[in-house]
């Protein structure tokens, strides 16, 4: 059986919401960058194809990609897993303070084979707030 879930967050406060600065708050707080020994993510002039590039670029290269697709006014998408769990998924940054983040790879789910939701907001909303971003509205959705 198929099944797809995503969590959407909605940010606001007094901050901007930059896709570098957000990714930055996620991989600071136990998110990492690379999955299976390398970095995906939407590349340059992606125009919403969603192909995605799998590649061996270093951390700071990725930000700076990032950076520019930011400058460009493009959408930033990056796979990041959990720590070594290997749990993790597609984040996208949609307008200021929305991420979209798809929960695709080694999906979390609890002994009924629901997506155990609380286990990935405990993993990112606590980010955000120490980061001094405040939450105005989580969403989860699974379609079987």
């Amino acid at each position: 059986m198929s099944v797809s879930a995503s969590l959407d967050i909605k940010l606001f406060g007094d901050k901007d919401f930059p896709p570098s600065e957000l990714l930055s708050v996620l991989g600071g707080y136990g998110w990492s960058f690379f999955y299976e020994g390398s970095a995906r993510y939407l590349p340059l002039g992606d125009d919403d194809d969603f192909d995605w590039k799998k590649d061996s670029v270093s951390e700071d290269e990725l930000v700076a990609i990032v950076r520019e697709k930011e400058s460009l006014g493009e959408q930033v998408g990056v796979v990041m897993v959990w720590d070594d769990s290997g749990i993790g998924g597609e984040f996208l940054f949609r307008s200021p303070g929305e991420v979209s983040f798809n929960l695709s790879i080694n999906r979390k789910v609890d002994e009924c084979y629901i997506t155990d939701v609380n286990w990935y907001v405990q993993k990112i909303v606590p980010a955000f707030i120490g980061a001094g971003f405040n939450v105005e509205s989580l969403e989860f959705s699974q379609h079987m």
